[in-house]
Parts: C-alpha cells; structure tokens; sequence
C-alpha cells in the first residue's frame, strides 16, 4: 500500500506532533503555575495594603484624639517662654535698680 518512505515520513510527523503537544502541556502546566504565583503575589500586596490602610486609619484617629491635648501642650509651652521673658526682664529691672542703687549711695558717701 504505502512504500517505506512515506510511513518512515508519517512515523517523524507522529514524533514531531507528539513532541510539539508534550511541549504545549508542559507550557500550560507552566504558564498555570505562573499565574497561581502570580495571584498569590497579587493576593500577598492585596492583604498588606489593607493591614497598612487599617494602620493609617487607626493612626489619624489618635492624631485625632491626641490633636486638643498638642495643642495644649503649645499654649503651655508659649506661656513658659512668656514666663522666661518676664523672668529675664525683671532680673534686668532689679539688676538696673541695684546698679543705681548702689551708685546712688556711693555719690552720698562722697566717694
């Protein structure tokens, strides 16, 4: 029927097309397995940005909370500095009365 040739030929093309589809499953059971990390890596960015985003609302509510008693903290702060000022200020006061003061009575001695 067929000369030896032609089946030899039909044996190579069984090969090649055997080959050819071993080489396509391995490549979907590559590109399946690509995928199934990739989601996984996906599914991973996903959880920590929502870990981080729990994270930043949880924050802005104590800053929230925590906002009034900063700002008291400021006011006690600028009152201090006030304090210190008005300490400085009479201690140059006091310092300038003392000088004067004392050359007062050094002009009454006669010195």
């Amino acid at each position: 029927m067929t000369d030896p040739s032609t089946e030899r030929a039909i044996g190579r093309l069984e090969g090649k097309l055997d080959s050819l589809m071993n080489s396509v499953e391995e490549q979907k059971t590559e590109s399946s397995a690509g995928r199934g990390r990739i989601y996984r890596e996906l599914e991973a960015i996903r959880v920590e940005a929502s870990v981080s985003n729990s994270k930043i609302e949880n924050l802005e509510e104590q800053m929230a909370t925590a906002a009034p008693e900063i700002a008291d903290i400021k006011r006690w702060k600028e009152r201090f500095i006030g304090m210190r000022m008005l300490i400085v200020f009479m201690s140059a006061v006091s310092g300038g009365a003392l000088v004067a003061g004392w050359k007062w009575i050094v002009i009454r001695m006669g010195m």
